[in-house]
C-alpha cells in the first residue's frame, strides 16, 4: 500500500544544555558550597534535629532514604564568589527567552543553592513552583538530573508499549554543564554511587519587566520586577 503521513510531535518540553566547562571556574565553588552545608548541619544541631545529618554506615545498610543536602543559602547568585556563574546563567537564559521569542523584557535567577549528595543519597521527584524555567549547572561526572515525562495522563489506563515508549530522560552530566528546563517538569536524581560527594547548583528564575505586553490588548499584561 502506497501510503503516507504527515507526522506532527505536539506540545515538545525542551530541555537545553550549555558547556560552560571551559567558561566558570567550577572547581572553586565546591569548598564554598562544602562550607554552606556545613553551617546547615550547625544549624540542624541547634535546633536537636537529625533531619540534614549525613547518616552513619549502618543506617545507610537499612535501605533508609537518604535525602541531598541543600546548602543553607538559599541566594548564592547574589553572592560575589558565584558572580561568574550567575553572569552566565543570565546569558543561557537570554538564550532561551530569544529562542522561544517570550513575551518579556528577561529572566532573572531568583534562588540559588548547593545540593551535595553522599553515597547513596538523591534526590526525590519534584517540580518548582514560583519560577518558569529552572536549571542545574552540575559540578561532577556521571549520570546527571532524570526528567520525567510532564504528559502523566499517558500513565494512566490502556497502555501498549511502543518504540516510543520512554518515561524518564536523563542527560550525561559532567563539570560544567548547564541544563534549562521548564520548571513544571518533574525531575529526581538516581542514589549517587561514588565515595566522593556529587555536587550541584540549582536556581529558579521568574520573568522580569513587561510581560504579555502588547500596545493593542493590555489585558493580560503585568510590569514585574525581580529584585
Amino acid at each position: 500500500m502506497d501510503l503516507e503521513a504527515q507526522i506532527d510531535g505536539i506540545f515538545p518540553s525542551y530541555i537545553f544544555n550549555f558547556d560552560l566547562s571551559d567558561k566558570v571556574d567550577w572547581k572553586k565553588l565546591i569548598p564554598i558550597l562544602d562550607e554552606e552545608v556545613d553551617k546547615r548541619h550547625q544549624l540542624e544541631e541547634q535546633q536537636n534535629s537529625e533531619k540534614f545529618k549525613d547518616p552513619i554506615p549502618s543506617q545507610m545498610a537499612q535501605t533508609v532514604i537518604v535525602r541531598a543536602v541543600q546548602t543553607l543559602d538559599r541566594e548564592l547568585h547574589r553572592r560575589q564568589e558565584f558572580a561568574e556563574l550567575t553572569a552566565w546563567i543570565k546569558i543561557c537564559l537570554e538564550y532561551y527567552r530569544k529562542r522561544f521569542e517570550m513575551q518579556c523584557e528577561k529572566l532573572e535567577p531568583t534562588l540559588m543553592w548547593g545540593n551535595k549528595s553522599i553515597k547513596h543519597a538523591q534526590h526525590h521527584a519534584h517540580f518548582h513552583t514560583m519560577s518558569l524555567i529552572s536549571g542545574v549547572f552540575h559540578l561532577h561526572d556521571g549520570i546527571g538530573t532524570c526528567f520525567m515525562d510532564p504528559v502523566e495522563q499517558k500513565l494512566r489506563g490502556l497502555q501498549v508499549f511502543d518504540k516510543t515508549t520512554n518515561d524518564t530522560w536523563s542527560p550525561r552530566a559532567y563539570p560544567g554543564q548547564l541544563v534549562l528546563f521548564p520548571a513544571y517538569m518533574k525531575h529526581y536524581t538516581e542514589p549517587h554511587q561514588g565515595d566522593d560527594p556529587r555536587w550541584s547548583i540549582a536556581f529558579n528564575s521568574f520573568p522580569s519587566g513587561k510581560c504579555n505586553w502588547d500596545e493593542h490588548d493590555k489585558i493580560i499584561a503585568v510590569d514585574l520586577t525581580v529584585n
